[in-house]
């Protein structure tokens, strides 16, 4: 719900700038949202981000780089939402990332130089008939903790 009202207002700001519109109040200014009020909503959604999803930084650097990803991804989806009415973008558990770490993380995507080095069975002779993996070296472990 206070998502919902966050895109409303984003979109009243957009509209507000797109016409002219301000107000007396001080959260608009002829371009828009004051960037007191923006500020104040996207801290705001920033803390309700990181209780919901039990976000957590290293330290303030990263929780700063974090927060700038996060306000050009709630802009994206702003943006998405006024453009495509049937479609409806929000705040997720991935909002703090980039688009290359989720293509990273979950699309499974790797940069064209990183391949991993699969070995690839060559040999022409044929596969033994039986084979017992705790005749190898240190292959097989012995059983632990089965009570």
């Amino acid at each position: 719900m206070r998502f919902a009202f966050f895109i409303l207002v984003l979109l009243y700001v957009v509209f507000a700038h797109d016409t002219g519109l301000s107000d007396n109040a001080g959260l608009m200014t002829e371009g828009g949202l004051s960037k007191t009020a923006e500020s104040f909503l996207l801290k705001t959604e920033w803390t309700d981000f990181k209780t919901k999803f039990s976000k957590t930084y290293s330290g303030e650097e990263e929780e700063q780089t974090r927060y700038e990803i996060f306000v050009s991804n709630v802009e994206k989806a702003a943006r998405w939402n006024m453009e495509d009415g049937t479609d409806v973008f929000g705040i997720t558990q991935f909002s703090d990332m980039t688009d290359d770490e989720m293509r990273y993380y979950y699309l499974n995507y790797r940069p064209a130089g990183e391949k991993k080095n699969i070995p690839v069975h060559t040999t022409k002779s044929s596969t033994p008939t039986n084979w017992d993996w705790r005749d190898q070296s240190g292959v097989v472990t012995a059983v632990k903790n089965q009570v």
